[in-house]
């Protein structure tokens, strides 16, 4: 019977200890994994500064290069948000995103764009003066309801 229970008690001090062994292992293996967590984050995130930052060196440059669909870069103002900019054409004013990689027009840029095919643009002049504000409105072909 003593030999039982000494044979018992062996037996759940070695549970014990490979219990304990085991635990120690899994959280080694926990904190790798948080850190490899930690590492792809901060690899996004280094990515994804690198993509924002080519972009916005593309907007600067775009004007300069060949392919530029517009004969004078000096007629292109960029403003940056929510579209890249206005190109001021002789004929014909531009409202240009530019793009670099494999970025895509975002859902505000989508419907700005979308805006602009169903002729919903306007010519707002806004003067202020000494006897107050006025503005007049000019738009071309569009008379929605309400207005």
């Amino acid at each position: 019977m003593i030999v039982n229970i000494i044979l018992v008690y062996t037996l759940g001090i070695s549970a014990i200890g490979a219990i304990l062994v085991l635990g120690t292992l899994l959280m080694k293996e926990r904190a790798k994994v948080k850190d490899s967590s930690e590492e792809y984050g901060k690899l996004m995130y280094l990515k994804k500064s690198s993509e924002t930052r080519m972009g916005l060196v593309g907007e600067q440059l775009a004007p300069y290069l060949e392919e530029w669909p517009f004969p004078d870069a000096r007629q292109f103002r960029l403003i940056s948000s929510p579209i890249d900019g206005v190109n001021f054409g002789d004929d014909e004013v531009s409202l240009v995103e530019i793009k670099t990689g494999k970025s895509r027009l975002s859902k505000n840029q989508k419907r700005i764009k979308e805006l602009i095919r169903q002729g919903k643009v306007s010519y707002i002049e806004f003067r202020v003066g000494e006897k107050g504000c006025e503005v007049k409105r000019t738009v071309p072909n569009w008379s929605p309801a309400g207005r």
